[in-house]
């Protein structure tokens, strides 16, 4: 019978899939801006290589579960990392922003009128998409099935980035690793104070699950 489960040769370099020294399968979800890079680069998990065009850096658990034979995924372990929505948004922005400006170096960035402000932002990129099919859609969406379970064995938080990747070590036997915080982006201040009524209010609605189910205020 054949499958359309990714080959042995694939599933090796599969960016969100590894099976460690100790024997375990481990299935990385990474949601966008949680501190990913940094983590899948301290475990050493295949880094996407845009120019083999074969896999793309970030898989949600159904895109994941499409791709891989059911049994490897069901005897697997498997985690992700959350963050508290308003901090993930506003890191996101200026993800963004960098990007923008260092595509364009004869840019000044310093200029207003060349990438709009956060509340803008929000509206354009944000409000007026649907963000469900993007790297935006809510955190649940990623690691949530339709019936409402959770499908990651260990769930740490960006919050507690340190102590909890220091538990995932224990779990995946390799005590010896040192989490660096790589692909950080740089903010101007903390997170709340970017926000307004109006754009608070956004990441509250369009959120409201993550806040819910995470238990994060603002």
């Amino acid at each position: 019978m054949t499958t359309n489960w990714l080959a042995e040769d694939r599933l090796e370099k599969f960016p969100a899939y590894k099976q460690f020294p100790s024997g375990i399968d481990v299935f990385f979800i990474h949601i966008t801006k949680t501190a990913g890079t940094s983590i899948r680069h301290c475990l050493d998990f295949p880094r996407p290589r845009k120019s083999e065009g074969l896999f793309k850096k970030h898989y949600n658990h159904q895109e994941i579960q499409q791709l891989v034979d059911p049994v490897l995924w069901h005897n697997s372990f498997k985690f992700s990392f959350v963050r508290n929505p308003w901090d993930r948004l506003f890191s996101y922005y200026h993800y963004r922003k960098r990007n923008f400006f260092s595509k364009r170096p004869t840019l000044d960035p310093s200029n207003p009128n060349l990438f709009p402000n956060f509340a803008d932002w929000l509206e354009t990129y944000v409000v007026k998409r649907d963000i469900s099919q993007t790297n935006l859609r809510p955190q649940y969406n990623w690691i949530y099935d339709n019936n409402g379970n959770l499908v990651v064995d260990f769930l740490g938080r960006f919050e507690n980035l340190h102590p909890d990747f220091e538990k995932l070590k224990k779990i995946l036997e390799v005590p010896h690793l040192q989490l660096e915080h790589e692909n950080k982006t740089e903010r101007p201040c903390d997170f709340r104070m970017a926000y307004n009524n109006r754009t608070k209010d956004i990441i509250t609605t369009l959120y409201k699950k993550d806040i819910e189910l995470f238990n994060y205020t603002f």
